[in-house]
């Protein structure tokens, strides 16, 4: 895997040292600087592996509930970058007729049909990591990840949604009882 780095920052290789750190030799003293003037942030330039079953990170009035999932979700790990494929699923209420659905029943297609619906982890590594995001997920729709529902305060039900907006990936929730278009598709594993 090849790595660059990106842009600024106000810590240097003589703070490192004072802290504590022992760098003594020079080209490596380098390298450290560089990385450190550069935001201290590496940019994957190949790809990284995405854990789909890493555990999300949730509020303390947040909770997943295994009668609220869908069991056909994706697990495991995948590389991702630039050039990985994502499958998505419209169903035909998404695109004729009023032209969206409610996902109270959107879902239950997904369930009925047994696609392998992607995980919100992917979206939050994905955020983490935008030189990882396939160049697909940048076209301006809202991806949803059905494979993790959780409850928000209050009971709703919420699905981790995705999207590339001004040069970069924002990820956000959605209510399971709003109402999903053409330009929410459903993201599935590859």
């Amino acid at each position: 895997m090849d790595f660059s780095v990106g842009s600024t920052s106000t810590a240097t290789a003589a703070s490192a040292s004072r802290s504590g750190w022992k760098i003594r030799d020079p080209v490596r003293r380098a390298k450290i600087q560089a990385f450190l003037d550069n935001d201290m942030r590496l940019e994957v330039v190949g790809g990284i592996t995405i854990d789909r079953d890493r555990p999300l990170v949730l509020g303390e009035k947040w909770e997943i509930r295994d009668e609220d999932q869908i069991k056909s979700r994706a697990t495991g790990t995948f590389v991702s970058g630039p050039s990985t494929t994502i499958n998505v699923y419209l169903d035909k209420g998404q695109t004729t007729g009023q032209c969206y659905m409610n996902g109270t029943v959107l879902q239950p297609i997904l369930v009925k049909k047994e696609l392998c619906v992607e995980r919100a982890t992917t979206f939050e590594q994905w955020a983490a990591n935008p030189s990882a995001v396939p160049e697909q997920m940048k076209d301006g729709r809202y991806y949803i990840a059905w494979g993790d529902v959780v409850r928000g305060p209050g009971g709703s039900l919420r699905v981790r949604g995705f999207f590339w907006y001004d040069g970069r990936p924002y990820i956000g929730w959605s209510c399971v009882d709003f109402n999903f278009d053409a330009s929410r598709p459903a993201s599935l594993a590859s």
